[in-house]
């Protein structure tokens, strides 16, 4: 964004702080691009800075960095809120928020931003005790993972990244399965994270939803059949 600079975090926090009344200050995200590109030295006027707003339960967030704008739905805390429907919170608030920033950007006198990639993300986490007990089960809760070797035993614990095509060169569906410890109770879990990426046609709210909707299909009919149907008993999954 063309005259964005770091008072302009401060600014927009004033003009969404009854809604986001907690901050903080994080690493900027490195794009993929730019990693792939190796070590190098670059001279900026503005610091990379990325900045978190959160709601008074934390649950929800605005993600700002010069680059990039974030919205966020996560589950803070056990037990707390349930999981909002994509339809009914997850798009109307994006759409809210998204266009309250370019509100502010006009009335701040920064050039209006040129969406070159839109991202869509679901996390899910498999617990141990729930949908695995002993780390090769995981074959019992993803279908691709069906262990049917002849001399090896399934091994104790995997990770795993897959990439689709989106249809009509829309961009990339990206599945990576990762075992972690979960911060919030310490409870081991595989993490699986579906992410799609692509341009829309056009940088209008209305082209950047058409995306999203379509992303958001691909995630959730890629978790459905990628995942087992007996997780999707376990789950009391509707078809």
């Amino acid at each position: 964004m063309s005259g964005w600079s770091v008072p302009h975090f401060g600014l927009y926090w004033e003009r969404i702080r009854v809604d986001y009344p907690h901050v903080q200050v994080q690493h900027p995200i490195v794009s993929q691009e730019e990693v792939s590109k190796g070590p190098r030295v670059v001279a900026v006027a503005v610091p990379e800075v990325r900045c978190w707003f959160l709601e008074p339960t934390k649950n929800r967030l605005i993600q700002v960095q010069r680059d990039r704008f974030i919205h966020n739905w996560r589950k803070y805390a056990e037990g707390e809120a349930e999981y909002p429907r994509y339809e009914e919170v997850i798009r109307p608030a994006f759409v809210r928020e998204w266009e309250g920033f370019l509100a502010f950007l006009r009335d701040a006198g920064v050039t209006m931003p040129k969406v070159a990639r839109c991202e869509v993300t679901y996390i899910n986490q498999f617990e141990r005790g729930r949908e695995w007990e002993h780390r090769n089960d995981i074959a019992n809760v993803l279908r691709p993972l069906e262990w049917n070797t002849d001399f090896l035993p399934p091994p104790d614990s995997t990770s795993c990244e897959w990439t689709y095509g989106l249809p009509d060169d829309r961009g990339t569906l990206q599945v990576v399965l990762v075992p972690a410890i979960r911060n919030r109770d310490a409870k081991e879990i595989f993490q699986l994270t579906l992410t799609a990426k692509g341009q829309p046609a056009t940088p209008e709210t209305e082209d950047l939803l058409a995306w999203m909707d379509s992303a958001r299909e691909w995630i959730v009919r890629g978790f459905a059949d990628l995942t087992t149907a007996e997780m999707h008993k376990l789950w009391k999954r509707s078809s």
